[in-house]
This record gives C-alpha cells, sequence and structure tokens, in this order.
C-alpha cells in the first residue's frame, strides 16, 4: 500500500504511524485507512474528526522546523538580553567591518538583538561585538 502511494516500503519489521506520517507522500487519511486494513478488528471505532488529523499531520510533518524556530527564538530573546554598554567606542573596537562601525556609531542599540536588526550589520559584527562586551565585562569585574 506505501509504494502505491509513492513510497518507499518499510524496511524494518516495526516502523511507528507518525514515522510514516513525516513522510511528504503520506496524508492522515491515507494512514487511516492503512490503519484500518492492518487492524481490521479497530475498524468500527470512531475516526478522529478530518480538523484533528490535519492538525497532528501539521505537527508530524513540520516538527523539526517548528523546533528550530523555537530555538532561534530562544536565541534571539539571549540577544536581546545583551545590553551594549552607551560608552562603547565603536571605532576601537576591533575586527567590526568598516560598515558595521558606521551604522552602530550612528544608530547606537541598546542590545546585541537591536543591533542584529539594523540593514546590512553582518553576523560576524555582531559576534565580534559580543566578545568585545564580554570581554569589557570581565575586565570590569577584575577591577
Amino acid at each position: 500500500m506505501l509504494e502505491a502511494l509513492g513510497t518507499a516500503a518499510v524496511v524494518v519489521n516495526k516502523s511507528s504511524l507518525l514515522t510514516l506520517l513525516r513522510r511528504p507522500e503520506i496524508s492522515f487519511a491515507n494512514l487511516d485507512t492503512l490503519a484500518r486494513k492492518l487492524y481490521p478488528e479497530q475498524a468500527n471505532e470512531p475516526c478522529v474528526p478530518s480538523s484533528v488529523g490535519e492538525q497532528v499531520e501539521i505537527q508530524a510533518k513540520y516538527e523539526g522546523y517548528i523546533t528550530r524556530q523555537d530555538a532561534q527564538v530562544q536565541q534571539f530573546a539571549k540577544m536581546e538580553a545583551v545590553e551594549i554598554p552607551h560608552e562603547v567606542e565603536y571605532a576601537l573596537v576591533r575586527g567590526l567591518s568598516h560598515e558595521g562601525r558606521e551604522k552602530l556609531t550612528q544608530i547606537r542599540p541598546r542590545s546585541l538583538g537591536q543591533a542584529g536588526r539594523i540593514p546590512g550589520l553582518r553576523p560576524g559584527d555582531l559576534q565580534v561585538l559580543l566578545v568585545h562586551i564580554d570581554a569589557a565585562n570581565r575586565m570590569a569585574e577584575q577591577s
């Protein structure tokens, strides 16, 4: 039945229906039909509403993307929490691109998150700035 749907057959003895649902060729309706054929004794059980099946399918197929997006949101929140001291002289920060220096000096963002939203600022500039802020914080703590 899987091959008829345009996907590879299960190679191992057991494969969960969730694993099959993650395949792009398989829909929740396909799995419902397959499950009813595999388990005829439960074929009379009520099926879940199509809206529920659709949500299960979306969650299964996009789980990886959702997890990655959650990680990006957490990273963004961390960057928002890193404050840039007002007295930073960007001209003295080694490793910043010329354009990055100009933009940071002109805009003077309050946090690394704000700096990350400056058009044209390179990710490498953000990394250099983060290292500079961490080094300045460590030196201040030692004083």
